[in-house]
């Protein structure tokens, strides 16, 4: 939320106020001033971070009313998980189909967008993605790579929010093979963006996270068998200072210590747009 908005608020509140104000996120901002928009996560896509950048609700647990904020979003390119919060819903709504008619491809794989259509929907779970080890195989560099290429398409520029989601899942379980695979698979996607914003100087790249889990220690290594020994001190969130990566055009605005809520003003400012 203080990434997406630039405000701190409750905890569990989805780019809500403290007293239920609506807070504007980057992506509305992006959305308002003409640029196309995207978000791909390997969660469901109402998970709690995607959802911040397109919903607005007291409850990050209530994911049927976020699915219907982001249906009217109008995020132009949605991948990820979820499918369920979209389609035969309690309230008898199906969105993909109004989506559809809106002028969305709905996907049900990366391959199929024959139509090119610059509206794409893949929802390819009825709740979160496998994880890697359970089968995902190359989601997340491939989606990535598939939304650069339908969002590059507007001359006005593009926000896209890549979330490796399961990262954090591995940390709450304190299972390193779950953290390692998944940031593997995260450093993959990170690859197709720098391949992106360096054919495209216009692009600013920045990779960061919203907080750390499980109190990671990493005490030895071995590179060449790729084995690591780490422990963990807790299931939760910490409080360890997160690092803030930025590649391409107003990069250098991403240097030194600052509030988490700095990066939204940062991004903004590389836009150009002003609250």
């Amino acid at each position: 939320r203080a990434i997406a908005t630039g405000k701190k608020t409750n905890n569990a509140a989805i780019s809500l106020s403290p007293d239920g104000k609506v807070l504007k996120t980057i992506l509305e901002y992006a959305r308002d001033n003409n640029k196309s928009t995207g978000l791909v996560v390997t969660s469901s896509i109402t998970h709690a971070t995607p959802a911040c950048f397109a919903a607005h609700n007291a409850s990050r647990d209530s994911n049927d009313a976020i699915a219907l904020d982001i249906y009217r979003c109008k995020v132009d390119v949605l991948l990820g998980g979820g499918k369920m919060h979209f389609q035969n819903r309690a309230d008898g709504k199906f969105l993909l189909d109004s989506m559809r008619l809106m002028g969305y491809q709905i996907i049900e794989n990366l391959n199929d967008t024959a139509d090119k259509q610059p509206k794409i929907a893949g929802l390819f779970s009825e709740q979160d993605m496998p994880s890697v080890n359970d089968g995902r195989g190359g989601y997340l560099p491939e989606a990535t790579k598939k939304a650069l290429e339908t969002l590059s398409k507007d001359k006005d520029g593009f926000f896209l929010m890549v979330e490796g989601s399961q990262i954090d899942w591995g940390g709450h379980n304190n299972d390193i093979n779950y953290v390692t695979s998944e940031m593997i698979d995260f450093d993959k996607a990170i690859g197709e963006a720098l391949k992106f914003a360096s054919n495209d100087t216009n692009t600013l790249l920045i990779v960061t996270a919203d907080h750390e889990t499980g109190g990671l220690a990493i005490g030895d290594g071995n590179y060449e068998t790729g084995e690591v020994t780490a422990s963990f001190t807790t299931g939760s969130h910490t409080g360890v200072m997160v690092p803030v990566l930025a590649f391409g055009q107003g990069a250098d605005a991403f240097t030194g210590f600052y509030d988490n809520t700095e990066i939204f003003y940062k991004m903004m400012a590389a836009f150009g747009l002003g609250e």
